[in-house]
């Protein structure tokens, strides 16, 4: 048997041993490799062929990803991500008073009067944003300042958008008030609403007196936008069906 020198047991073509193989470092040890060894076992008939065994002690592989199945998948972080429908759009989400809303908009006025937070039309890209993520096709709106529901539908694959809702609101709060809405209010109120269409119709440029008391007029002053929010409380009481209330929305308006 020829002796351990260190070198491979092949030399290449055109090579000599002294180019090619170098001696081992003093220093080498061979490369140490897990294994598990099997359990000793003891015969139960004391015949080494009996296939009857028990084992002493449990064999266990060796799982070389222990992650994959002994353990269980980290619970999901707490609280809600960024990606939940309760995450409005920056334009339409509520600020603090002394900012302003970003959006401004006055209900009574046409959809193209709509502004940006600096008083710029808004562009093309703002009005294809959509109103939340992640998008709606189909959005319920509901108000402390009106009894409607108002239903948002998509006219975009990219679901609602900020245009979408600017227009739709707009078209349902200038319809008429029906008459069952009407005399269901007190003469006081009825009054109220009364002076605000008297009010509406001089103001408004685009305003037909013809067209009678509209939902718009109900609203007396609050006919600015001021944004949308998930109000968990007003929806409690506004949406009893909790299934609903997950793609209704809480319009705020604020004093024109």
């Amino acid at each position: 048997m020829p002796a351990v020198t260190g070198y491979p047991p092949y030399i290449p073509y055109g090579y000599t041993p002294a180019d090619y193989a170098q001696p081992l470092p003093s220093n080498y040890a061979p490369p140490r490799y897990h294994y598990t060894p099997y359990p000793a076992v003891r015969f139960s008939s004391g015949d080494p062929y009996c296939n009857q065994y028990t084992p002493q002690t449990p064999y266990t592989p060796h799982n070389p990803y222990p992650y994959a199945h002994t353990q269980a998948a980290p619970a999901p972080p707490q609280g809600r991500s960024r990606y939940t429908p309760y995450n409005v759009s920056d334009m339409l989400r509520i600020v603090p008073t002394n900012e302003g809303p970003r959006l401004h908009y006055d209900f009574r006025t046409p959809p193209s009067d709509a502004e940006g937070y600096i008083d710029h039309e808004l562009s093309d890209d703002e009005k294809m944003e959509a109103i939340c993520m992640p998008p709606l096709h189909e959005i319920d709106v509901v108000s402390k300042s009106f009894p409607w529901t108002i239903k948002l539908r998509a006219t975009s694959p990219v679901g609602v958008t900020l245009w979408d809702m600017v227009t739709q609101i707009h078209e349902e709060l200038m319809k008429g008030v029906k008459d069952p809405e009407w005399w269901i209010l007190s003469p006081e109120e009825r009054a109220a609403i009364s002076a605000q269409f008297e009010a509406n119709c001089s103001s408004i440029a685009d305003r037909d007196k013809r067209q009678g008391v509209c939902r718009i007029d109900w609203l007396k002053k609050d006919t600015k936008f001021k944004g949308f929010s998930k109000d968990h409380e007003f929806l409690a009481v506004r949406v009893p069906d909790k299934k609903k209330r997950v793609n209704t929305w809480v319009l705020t308006l604020q004093s024109s």
